[in-house]
Order: C-alpha cells, then sequence, then structure tokens
C-alpha cells in the first residue's frame, strides 16, 4: 500500500541524512574510511534491536527496518573503500576495516537483539504491554499486530 511507502520513504530519507552527516564531520576530521564501520556496527545493532522487539506493526517496521536502517548502513561504500584501500597497497588496513565492518556488524546484530528483551524484561509491567504499550486484558503480554519477531529487513543498505 501507498502508506508503507511512504513510511520506508521517511525513514529512508532521515537514515540517508544522518549518514550523510557523520560522513561529512568523519571527513573533515580525517576519520576516514572508519566511520563507515560505526555507521554499519551502529546500524546493525538497531536493525537487532528492531527484529527483537515485540509489538510493532509492520509499517513501523518497514520505517525503521528497510527506510532508515537501510539508507543509514552501506554495503556499497564499505567495498569501494576496501577495493581503495587495497589499491593504495594498505593491505593491513583492508583487512583490518573488513574485519571490523563483519564482525561488528554481525556481533551488533546480536547484542541488539539480545539487550532489548533484557530491557524490556527489566521495566516494571503494571498492566503495560510491549514498548509500553496499554494492553486490554490485566497485564497481558500480548503480540500486537506484526505477530511479534520478524526478521527485522534492512534492505542491506543497498
Amino acid at each position: 500500500p501507498a502508506g508503507d511507502a511512504v513510511a520506508v520513504a521517511v525513514g529512508a530519507v532521515v537514515g540517508a541524512l544522518l549518514r550523510h552527516s557523520v560522513s561529512d564531520f568523519a571527513t573533515h576530521r580525517g576519520l576516514s574510511p572508519w566511520h563507515i564501520a560505526a555507521v554499519n556496527v551502529a546500524g546493525s545493532t538497531a536493525l537487532g534491536s528492531l527484529a527483537a522487539a515485540p509489538g510493532l506493526d509492520p509499517r513501523t517496521r518497514s520505517l525503521l527496518g528497510v527506510g532508515f536502517c537501510g539508507a543509514f548502513t552501506t554495503f556499497s561504500t564499505f567495498s569501494v573503500d576496501v577495493v581503495k584501500l587495497v589499491e593504495s597497497g594498505r593491505y593491513a588496513s583492508a583487512l583490518g576495516y573488513v574485519a571490523v565492518n563483519n564482525v561488528g556488524s554481525i556481533g551488533g546484530a546480536y547484542v541488539g537483539m539480545r539487550l532489548l528483551p533484557l530491557a524490556l524484561k527489566a521495566l516494571p509491567s503494571k498492566g503495560l504491554g510491549p514498548l509500553g504499550r496499554a494492553t486490554s486484558g490485566r497485564g497481558s503480554r500480548s503480540r500486537g499486530a506484526g505477530g511479534g519477531r520478524s526478521s527485522g529487513d534492512g534492505g542491506g543498505g543497498e
């Protein structure tokens, strides 16, 4: 539906603008290309949390996962950065960059998927359902729209 496309587009605009801002900030301070690793790890952690978040409706998942996280993270820029490092003879940097991006992003997704449920369990559940929404029954923990866990598809960032 059109509403889903709009949600993805809005999330993508925000994610792309944030990545652009981070890139601009990092480039002017000589932090390239490592800021892309930080963006990818942060985005993977956010997407992992989103995948573990109960009760989110599909449109919210699309806005945040496909839209925001998909536009914020970037596999294509990471790939070009690796090629540039190799072509300039900086093999150790290229290898470290690949390791940080891959291990860090997978680790970030894992941490996000494990920390959010722990944080939600630590919150008092006085008649509130997932993410603080009021429930229809006394203290019930309904899954809400979307049926609970999702793959949290972030679109891969490109």
